[in-house]
Protein backbone atom coordinates (compact mmCIF):
# COMPACT_ATOMS: atom_id res chain seq x y z
CA UNK A 1 0.00 0.00 0.00
CA UNK A 2 1.28 3.74 -0.75
CA UNK A 3 -0.01 6.40 1.04
CA UNK A 4 0.36 9.89 -1.18
CA UNK A 5 -0.34 13.38 0.55
CA UNK A 6 -3.98 14.50 -0.50
CA UNK A 7 -4.39 17.09 -2.76
CA UNK A 8 -7.52 18.77 -2.54
CA UNK A 9 -6.98 20.29 -6.60
CA UNK A 10 -6.80 16.81 -7.87
CA UNK A 11 -8.47 14.83 -5.42
CA UNK A 12 -11.93 13.29 -6.99
CA UNK A 13 -13.60 11.53 -4.09
CA UNK A 14 -15.71 8.27 -5.36
CA UNK A 15 -17.13 5.44 -3.79
CA UNK A 16 -14.34 2.47 -3.01
CA UNK A 17 -15.41 -0.17 -5.58
CA UNK A 18 -16.21 -3.24 -3.59
CA UNK A 19 -14.87 -7.19 -4.33
CA UNK A 20 -17.22 -9.62 -3.40
CA UNK A 21 -15.33 -11.56 -0.90
CA UNK A 22 -15.08 -15.54 -1.86
CA UNK A 23 -16.64 -15.80 1.92
CA UNK A 24 -16.49 -19.08 4.33
CA UNK A 25 -19.14 -21.47 3.54
CA UNK A 26 -20.58 -20.75 6.56
CA UNK A 27 -21.33 -17.45 6.39
CA UNK A 28 -24.56 -17.72 6.12
CA UNK A 29 -25.24 -20.06 8.98
CA UNK A 30 -22.73 -17.84 11.32
CA UNK A 31 -25.78 -14.68 10.07
CA UNK A 32 -28.33 -16.85 10.70
CA UNK A 33 -27.33 -17.58 14.16
CA UNK A 34 -25.87 -14.34 15.12
CA UNK A 35 -28.77 -12.24 13.91
CA UNK A 36 -31.58 -13.96 15.61
CA UNK A 37 -34.10 -11.62 13.48
CA UNK A 38 -33.48 -12.19 9.84
CA UNK A 39 -31.99 -14.73 7.15
CA UNK A 40 -30.35 -13.24 3.90
CA UNK A 41 -30.95 -15.64 1.50
CA UNK A 42 -30.28 -14.75 -2.32
CA UNK A 43 -29.97 -11.11 -1.12
CA UNK A 44 -33.65 -11.07 -0.09
CA UNK A 45 -34.88 -11.17 3.66
CA UNK A 46 -36.43 -14.15 4.67
CA UNK A 47 -38.89 -14.71 7.52
CA UNK A 48 -38.26 -12.97 10.75
CA UNK A 49 -36.79 -15.81 13.63
CA UNK A 50 -37.45 -14.03 16.44
CA UNK A 51 -41.89 -13.76 16.87
CA UNK A 52 -41.24 -10.43 18.10
CA UNK A 53 -39.56 -9.35 15.09
CA UNK A 54 -41.86 -9.32 11.88
CA UNK A 55 -39.11 -8.52 9.25
CA UNK A 56 -35.46 -6.72 9.47
CA UNK A 57 -34.49 -4.88 6.83
CA UNK A 58 -30.78 -5.94 6.12
CA UNK A 59 -28.31 -3.67 4.21
CA UNK A 60 -24.72 -4.39 2.94
CA UNK A 61 -22.89 -1.56 3.84
CA UNK A 62 -19.38 -3.17 3.34
CA UNK A 63 -17.46 -6.29 1.75
CA UNK A 64 -14.50 -6.91 0.77
CA UNK A 65 -10.81 -8.69 0.81
CA UNK A 66 -7.69 -8.12 3.11
CA UNK A 67 -3.94 -9.51 2.70
CA UNK A 68 -2.35 -9.64 5.69
CA UNK A 69 1.26 -9.19 6.10
CA UNK A 70 3.73 -9.84 9.15
CA UNK A 71 7.03 -7.12 8.09
CA UNK A 72 7.19 -7.80 4.66
CA UNK A 73 5.77 -11.77 4.00
CA UNK A 74 2.55 -11.77 3.13
CA UNK A 75 0.49 -14.34 6.02
CA UNK A 76 -2.81 -14.49 5.42
CA UNK A 77 -5.79 -13.40 4.00
CA UNK A 78 -9.59 -12.00 5.18
CA UNK A 79 -12.55 -11.76 3.77
CA UNK A 80 -15.51 -10.37 5.46
CA UNK A 81 -19.04 -8.84 5.04
CA UNK A 82 -20.74 -6.10 6.93
CA UNK A 83 -24.28 -5.87 7.16
CA UNK A 84 -27.00 -3.08 8.85
CA UNK A 85 -29.60 -4.44 10.13
CA UNK A 86 -33.61 -2.86 10.88
CA UNK A 87 -34.00 0.93 11.43
CA UNK A 88 -34.00 3.77 13.89
CA UNK A 89 -33.54 2.97 17.24
CA UNK A 90 -33.54 -0.93 16.70
CA UNK A 91 -30.79 -0.82 14.50
CA UNK A 92 -27.72 -3.41 14.87
CA UNK A 93 -24.93 -4.26 12.88
CA UNK A 94 -23.82 -7.42 11.65
CA UNK A 95 -20.06 -7.92 10.74
CA UNK A 96 -18.58 -11.70 10.16
CA UNK A 97 -15.65 -12.88 8.35
CA UNK A 98 -13.15 -14.88 7.34
CA UNK A 99 -9.48 -15.50 8.09
CA UNK A 100 -6.61 -17.89 7.45
CA UNK A 101 -2.85 -17.05 8.33
CA UNK A 102 -0.21 -19.89 8.63
CA UNK A 103 -2.59 -23.06 8.79
CA UNK A 104 -5.37 -20.99 11.46
CA UNK A 105 -8.51 -20.25 10.39
CA UNK A 106 -10.94 -18.41 12.09
CA UNK A 107 -14.70 -17.14 11.46
CA UNK A 108 -15.82 -14.35 13.54
CA UNK A 109 -19.01 -12.58 13.66
CA UNK A 110 -19.73 -9.57 15.95
CA UNK A 111 -22.86 -8.14 16.35
CA UNK A 112 -23.18 -4.39 17.74
CA UNK A 113 -26.20 -2.55 19.14
CA UNK A 114 -26.86 1.21 17.47
CA UNK A 115 -24.31 2.49 19.41
CA UNK A 116 -22.13 0.12 18.05
CA UNK A 117 -20.87 -1.17 21.02
CA UNK A 118 -20.51 -4.84 20.80
CA UNK A 119 -23.43 -7.03 21.70
CA UNK A 120 -22.46 -10.42 21.41
CA UNK A 121 -19.55 -12.26 19.31
CA UNK A 122 -18.67 -15.18 18.58
CA UNK A 123 -15.75 -17.10 17.13
CA UNK A 124 -14.46 -20.61 15.68
CA UNK A 125 -10.81 -20.93 15.13
CA UNK A 126 -9.88 -24.43 13.45
CA UNK A 127 -6.63 -25.54 11.72
CA UNK A 128 -3.16 -24.91 14.32
CA UNK A 129 -5.65 -23.48 16.81
CA UNK A 130 -9.14 -25.10 17.47
CA UNK A 131 -11.74 -23.29 20.33
CA UNK A 132 -14.90 -21.68 20.17
CA UNK A 133 -15.73 -18.82 21.68
CA UNK A 134 -18.38 -16.72 22.70
CA UNK A 135 -18.94 -13.24 24.16
CA UNK A 136 -22.47 -11.58 25.26
CA UNK A 137 -23.17 -8.44 27.57
CA UNK A 138 -24.52 -8.55 30.78
CA UNK A 139 -25.62 -5.61 32.42
CA UNK A 140 -22.26 -3.80 33.07
CA UNK A 141 -19.74 -6.60 32.13
CA UNK A 142 -19.56 -8.85 29.13
CA UNK A 143 -19.23 -12.55 30.09
CA UNK A 144 -16.83 -15.07 27.83
CA UNK A 145 -17.25 -18.68 27.34
CA UNK A 146 -14.41 -20.16 26.00
CA UNK A 147 -14.25 -24.12 24.79
CA UNK A 148 -11.04 -26.34 23.86
CA UNK A 149 -9.86 -29.36 24.10
CA UNK A 150 -8.42 -28.45 27.61
CA UNK A 151 -11.88 -27.55 28.58
CA UNK A 152 -14.21 -24.65 29.10
CA UNK A 153 -13.22 -21.47 30.46
CA UNK A 154 -15.52 -18.64 31.53
CA UNK A 155 -14.29 -14.94 32.24
CA UNK A 156 -15.80 -11.52 32.52
CA UNK A 157 -14.75 -7.95 31.08
CA UNK A 158 -16.03 -4.13 32.02
CA UNK A 159 -18.13 -2.56 29.48
CA UNK A 160 -17.07 0.87 29.62
CA UNK A 161 -18.35 3.69 27.83
CA UNK A 162 -17.09 3.25 24.06
CA UNK A 163 -15.69 -0.48 24.86
CA UNK A 164 -14.73 -2.05 21.46
CA UNK A 165 -13.79 -5.36 20.42
CA UNK A 166 -10.92 -6.40 17.93
CA UNK A 167 -9.68 -9.50 17.46
CA UNK A 168 -6.20 -9.54 17.19
CA UNK A 169 -5.66 -9.82 12.98
CA UNK A 170 -9.27 -9.47 12.01
CA UNK A 171 -8.65 -5.74 9.93
CA UNK A 172 -12.53 -5.28 9.11
CA UNK A 173 -13.84 -4.79 13.10
CA UNK A 174 -11.54 -1.20 12.83
CA UNK A 175 -14.34 -0.47 10.98
CA UNK A 176 -15.96 0.35 14.82
CA UNK A 177 -13.11 1.01 15.83
CA UNK A 178 -13.22 4.78 13.65
CA UNK A 179 -16.57 5.51 14.24
CA UNK A 180 -15.87 5.75 17.79
CA UNK A 181 -12.53 8.08 17.45
CA UNK A 182 -13.78 11.33 17.90
CA UNK A 183 -11.10 14.08 19.82
CA UNK A 184 -7.76 13.37 20.59
CA UNK A 185 -6.97 11.77 23.94
CA UNK A 186 -10.23 10.02 23.19
CA UNK A 187 -9.86 6.22 25.64
CA UNK A 188 -11.18 3.04 24.38
CA UNK A 189 -11.96 -0.31 26.31
CA UNK A 190 -11.20 -3.09 24.14
CA UNK A 191 -11.86 -6.70 24.63
CA UNK A 192 -9.18 -9.21 22.76
CA UNK A 193 -11.45 -12.50 22.66
CA UNK A 194 -8.91 -15.17 21.91
CA UNK A 195 -6.11 -13.62 23.79
CA UNK A 196 -8.30 -13.39 26.68
CA UNK A 197 -7.41 -10.05 27.67
CA UNK A 198 -8.81 -5.98 27.59
CA UNK A 199 -6.67 -3.34 26.53
CA UNK A 200 -6.57 0.35 26.48
CA UNK A 201 -6.56 2.00 22.98
CA UNK A 202 -6.08 5.72 23.16
CA UNK A 203 -6.74 8.17 19.69
CA UNK A 204 -3.66 10.59 19.43
CA UNK A 205 -4.60 12.51 16.16
CA UNK A 206 -6.01 12.43 12.38
CA UNK A 207 -5.15 13.53 9.36
CA UNK A 208 -5.69 13.33 5.38
CA UNK A 209 -4.07 11.46 3.41
CA UNK A 210 -4.62 9.55 -0.30
CA UNK A 211 -4.26 5.94 -0.06
CA UNK A 212 -3.20 4.28 -3.36
CA UNK A 213 -4.63 1.01 -3.86
CA UNK A 214 -4.09 -0.82 -6.88
CA UNK A 215 -4.50 1.73 -9.63
CA UNK A 216 -7.02 3.49 -7.50
CA UNK A 217 -6.22 6.89 -5.31
CA UNK A 218 -9.14 7.36 -2.48
CA UNK A 219 -9.23 10.05 -0.06
CA UNK A 220 -9.16 8.76 3.00
CA UNK A 221 -8.86 9.78 6.78
CA UNK A 222 -6.13 8.58 8.91
CA UNK A 223 -6.53 7.66 12.54
CA UNK A 224 -3.47 7.43 14.89
CA UNK A 225 -3.95 5.89 18.25
CA UNK A 226 -1.61 3.43 20.70
CA UNK A 227 -3.06 0.14 21.81
CA UNK A 228 -1.11 -1.01 24.96
CA UNK A 229 1.00 1.31 24.46
CA UNK A 230 2.10 0.72 21.01
CA UNK A 231 1.41 3.15 18.18
CA UNK A 232 -0.88 2.38 15.36
CA UNK A 233 -2.60 3.43 12.29
CA UNK A 234 -5.59 3.19 10.45
CA UNK A 235 -6.88 4.33 6.91
CA UNK A 236 -10.41 4.73 5.87
CA UNK A 237 -12.23 5.95 2.97
CA UNK A 238 -15.31 8.60 3.53
CA UNK A 239 -18.06 6.33 3.91
CA UNK A 240 -15.50 4.76 7.04
CA UNK A 241 -14.76 1.85 5.51
CA UNK A 242 -11.50 0.38 6.06
CA UNK A 243 -8.72 0.41 3.20
CA UNK A 244 -5.61 -0.17 6.06
CA UNK A 245 -4.48 -0.80 9.35
CA UNK A 246 -1.41 -1.72 10.68
CA UNK A 247 1.29 -1.51 13.80
CA UNK A 248 4.06 0.76 13.49
CA UNK A 249 6.12 -1.88 14.85
CA UNK A 250 5.84 -3.78 11.63
CA UNK A 251 4.35 -6.37 13.11
CA UNK A 252 1.42 -7.15 11.46
CA UNK A 253 -0.93 -4.78 8.85
CA UNK A 254 -3.98 -5.51 6.64
CA UNK A 255 -4.28 -4.08 3.29
CA UNK A 256 -7.89 -4.09 1.03
CA UNK A 257 -7.58 -5.61 -2.00
CA UNK A 258 -8.65 -3.52 -4.36
CA UNK A 259 -11.18 -5.05 -7.34
CA UNK A 260 -8.92 -5.98 -10.62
Amino acid sequence: MQQVPLDPARSNPRALTMRAPAGPSGGRSLLRRALGVAVIVGGSVGAALAPAVVQAQAVLIDEGEFRQFSGDAEIGTETFTIHRIGLGADVEFLATGSVRIDGLEMRPALKTAADQLPDSYQNTLSGSQQLQLSIVRSGPRYESRTTSAAGETQREYRAGAGTALLEARVAHQFYFVARGLTDPGTRRLVIRPVDARQSMLEFTGRSRESVRLGREVIPATRHDFTLDGVPWRLWVDDEGRVLSVEAADGSWRAERVPVR
